[in-house]
């Protein structure tokens, strides 16, 4: 089962990230070259530095923002299949360079209903029918080797509403809840 990236809103983000970059990259390229380190009648260097380091979150702030640009327009512009791969066995986030595999015998599923409102990411969906839980959210997907939640890269990163890409993986959902990776595959 594979479902695509939204190519064209990972662009626009892309877009989004680099305004910023640019526009506080121009402002600290500025700043800094106003700036005179060397002892004059006009600075005594200490006022430079310390505008330097207090001005020092501005090329920060550029260079993380042209960092997200930057990866959000390689995942957007790369040639080949990009998208969520989900099988029996494996769960594959294939966004453009980067890739992220979880085995799904180590794939952890929880819905807020599972999971309890003080520590989960949903609290008041927690009170809502475990049926409707089911149906129109992704579960908390977790696993050993990620560093947040799954279910939540491919909120950010694929076409479609929430209940939309819960109804194209609930087959693979309800296998990896249900039978687990080790049992015959969905259907066979």
């Amino acid at each position: 089962m594979v479902i695509p990236i939204d190519r064209a809103r990972l662009a626009l983000r892309a877009l989004l990230w680099g305004f910023p970059a640019v526009l506080l990259g121009v402002i600290a390229v500025m700043l800094y070259g106003s700036l005179n380190f060397v002892p004059s009648g006009v600075s005594n260097r200490l006022v430079d530095y310390a505008l330097g380091v207090v001005a020092l979150p501005i090329p920060l702030f550029s260079i993380y923002a042209l960092g997200k640009a930057v990866r959000l327009l390689l995942i957007a512009a790369w040639p080949g299949k990009s998208g969520v791969f989900a099988s029996p066995d494996l769960l594959e986030l294939r966004l453009g360079p980067f890739r992220r595999k979880y085995d799904s015998a180590r794939l952890k599923l929880q819905y807020p209903f599972e999971v309890g409102e003080e520590t989960g990411d949903r609290p008041f969906e927690a009170y809502l029918p475990e049926e409707e839980q089911m149906e129109r959210f992704l579960p908390l997907m977790t696993h050993p080797q990620a560093a947040s939640a799954i279910n939540q890269e491919i909120l950010r990163y694929c076409t479609g509403t929430e209940a939309e890409l819960t109804g194209r993986l609930r087959p693979m959902i309800e296998y990896w809840r249900g039978t687990g990776a080790s049992s015959h595959a969905p259907g066979g």
